[in-house]
């Protein structure tokens, strides 16, 4: 008895998985099918690049400084 429940789980197991590969074959022939062109079907199926780190501006904005830091501040022309 319960190697049949086994056997049963085993083969709803498989099913899932089948499904599953079917549905992302069936996306990627849908994909295939409404692109005019090769460029469009490999820019729609290409990940997103990911965004670049911006690193933070080690200056202070003239706003936000000391008068008295600025009058004492050096030009370097």
């Amino acid at each position: 008895m319960d190697i049949l429940i086994i056997i049963v789980l085993l083969q709803f197991a498989y099913i899932i998985y089948k499904d599953e590969i079917s549905k992302r074959e069936r996306k990627d022939l849908q994909l295939k099918l409404m692109s005019k062109n090769v460029e469009e079907y490999k820019r729609v199926t290409e990940p997103l690049p990911k965004p670049t780190k911006q690193e933070k501006d080690p200056y202070i904005p003239i706003e936000d400084v000391d008068t008295e830091k600025l009058m004492k501040a050096k030009d370097n022309l």
